[in-house]
């Protein structure tokens, strides 16, 4: 080789090496730049009045004094509650009580006369703080759902106890206790908590349904029962809004340590071998310094706001807008789409169902009210119920409910005995009132 073909040489190495150095340190700087914007991205979360991490929201779940606490009561309840298996795990929907059942629901009525007192003393109550830790996040024990559940269960059978007594009262004033109760779960910031909240009010729905199928109550008690339908409805919409901002604190906090995050938000172990430990914090670094964490961040945070932002909404606008926010979401169901949306793709999906099934409970309160509206008109004169909505008192019928999924009035239908009320249901759909379908609330006297 020539002296002039070793100086070219050297030459074209030094232009390669420099031309590697920056190349490299565009990688690095962009790299840097990407991480960067993904801390800037959490560090800058902030919410006025609102928490933006699983610490804050403790915090935020107000701390209420013993004695004005509904959950104390209701833990209290509990605990002395005497619930046999026979009697929990009776259908409470059968028409047909036998006389064997009579007396064990008469007997769980004896059994469970402090228990019973506690709880209507907890539903007069209008504030409530369970003993748990929200700190601990994804992670936190909720040892008085199950029980909550089991309370509703049990004023649904002594409400049922005291209407085949004859006692119509006693029986209305345990479906106000039941929802009452349920308030307890109402300030509660999760979204467990609230699927909860709506399964107990869902179980008082029948109890109020059977008692206006066999018993004829006055003016003042049906006021009662219109305001404690309108009144659960709107704190469910509240309730609703706080379980959302729990849930985008939990998933806030995820992003921050995503590989602890994603392990107990799948309900798998943190704690792995060594190298199967650093495999994951070095594939998540890479996520953060290529951007990618950034690109999943942004998604999730910009969908949630739009979630809470959407149930904030009445309804069916806030359906609507729901359904907005979730079309623009990717499908997660290509690889690259979970490849850049690990996290979102993880959480989003859930809290899409959120606001449908919050609507699908106010249905079922605003078809209790549209219900109400026509006994009201039937009272005192054993008439008839009316053959169609034009025939309603012009009182009732202005302030006769709308249907949450499709803005429209809720369906009436006169019956050979009785009527139904119902609603289009998630599917938007008329499908005459089919119970399968449709959501449906039926007197048949």
């Amino acid at each position: 080789m020539t002296n002039r073909q070793n100086v070219f040489s050297k030459k074209n190495r030094k232009v390669l090496l420099l031309a590697a150095v920056v190349i490299l340190g565009g990688a690095a700087g962009w790299a840097w730049l990407q991480g960067h914007k993904s801390d800037s991205q959490l560090s800058a979360l902030r919410y006025p009045g609102q928490p933006v991490s699983a610490s804050e929201l403790d915090r935020w779940y107000a701390s209420v004094p013993a004695a004005e606490n509904a959950a104390m009561k209701i833990q209290q309840a509990m605990a002395g509650l005497v619930a046999p298996q026979a009697v929990m795990a009776w259908p409470i929907t059968n028409e047909v009580v036998t006389p064997e059942m009579e007396q064990l629901l008469a007997q769980l009525v004896r059994d469970n006369a402090e228990p019973l007192k506690l709880l209507r003393q907890a539903a007069a109550l209008k504030q409530s703080r369970f003993p748990i830790n929200l700190g601990s996040g994804l992670t936190v024990q909720l040892p008085h759902l199950s029980p909550m559940m089991q309370a509703a269960q049990v004023l649904q059978r002594v409400a049922l106890h005291h209407s085949l007594q004859g006692n119509a009262g006693e029986a209305l004033e345990c479906y106000f206790d039941s929802l009452g109760s349920s308030r307890a779960l109402s300030q509660e910031p999760i979204l467990i908590s609230e699927l909860v909240r709506i399964a107990c009010v869902a179980l008082a729905q029948r109890t109020l349904e059977r008692l206006l199928n066999h018993h004829q109550f006055s003016e003042e008690q049906f006021a009662q029962m219109l305001q404690a339908l309108r009144q659960t409805e709107a704190e469910g919409r509240e309730s609703l809004r706080r379980a959302l901002i729990g849930e985008r604190c939990f998933g806030f906090d995820i992003f921050r340590r995503p590989r602890r995050g994603l392990a107990q938000a799948q309900g798998f172990a943190t704690s792995t071998s060594a190298i199967e430990s650093s495999a994951t914090e070095a594939l998540f670094l890479l996520r953060r310094l290529s951007g990618i964490h950034g690109r999943d961040l942004r998604l999730y945070r910009e969908t949630m706001d739009g979630y809470i932002q959407a149930a904030q909404l009445p309804f069916p606008e806030a359906l609507i807008e729901t359904k907005r926010h979730s079309a623009r979401m990717p499908s997660f169901g290509r690889t690259m789409d979970r490849i850049v949306y690990t996290i979102s793709g993880l959480i989003l999906p859930a809290m899409t169902k959120a606001v449908t099934k919050e609507a699908r409970i106010a249905a079922e309160l605003r078809l209790a009210q549209a219900a109400i509206l026509v006994e009201r008109q039937r009272a005192g004169r054993s008439a008839a119920p009316v053959a169609s909505l034009t025939k309603l008192a012009e009182d009732s019928l202005s302030i006769w409910p709308k249907d949450p999924f499709d803005g429209k009035p809720v369906r009436y239908q006169r019956l050979e005995a009785g009527y139904r009320v119902y609603s289009v249901g998630e599917d938007e759909t008329d499908d005459g009132g089919n119970p399968k379908t449709d959501l449906c609330f039926s007197v048949r006297r």
